[in-house]
């Protein structure tokens, strides 16, 4: 009981401390709003993760996928997904990953590496698709193993 007590107040800290700071991870909360207003409403309800172990998970992921240590470099990390069924029942999983860099020059660098790649698909057994967006400090990277579903690759062209 203690333990589970521990991390939810540094779950906690960790929030308020990147709130503190200012940074609000922007695009994750627009894909998210915009996900959930055009795709599936069901998904609002799955929590995004700040800071914590999933979230700062996705730094290994996509330095192997990208074969760099660059997001590494990245102040803070936001995670949001959703995990549901389609009207069709066909699986639905969507994710966003948000980095923010205080030095503007390690992002640049970063989205010119993942830019270079030339890729539109994540290095994985299943194919997933993958778009950037990026604003100020911030990068994006939005992938779905749903990416040749209809709704899904609608999001992707208009999003």
């Amino acid at each position: 009981m203690k333990i589970v007590l521990l991390i939810q107040c540094c779950i906690v800290v960790t929030c308020a401390s990147a709130q503190q700071t200012g940074i609000s991870h922007t695009l994750l909360k627009e894909t998210k709003a915009a996900f959930v207003r055009q795709v599936k409403k069901e998904c609002d309800s799955f929590p995004v993760h700040l800071n914590d172990s999933l979230a700062k998970s996705k730094i290994g992921f996509f330095n192997r996928d990208f074969q760099t240590q660059l997001f590494r470099k990245a102040q803070s990390v936001s995670y949001w997904y959703c995990l549901d069924r389609f009207a069709d029942n066909r699986l639905l999983y969507f994710e966003v990953v948000s980095f923010y860099f205080t030095n503007q020059a390690e992002k640049n660098a970063l989205v010119s590496k993942i830019t270079a790649s030339g890729r539109k698909i994540l290095r994985n057994k299943v194919m997933v698709g993958f778009k950037i967006k990026e604003a100020s400090n911030e990068l994006a990277i939005i992938y779905s193993s749903s990416s040749l579903h209809p709704q899904i690759k609608a999001f992707f062209e208009a999003y």
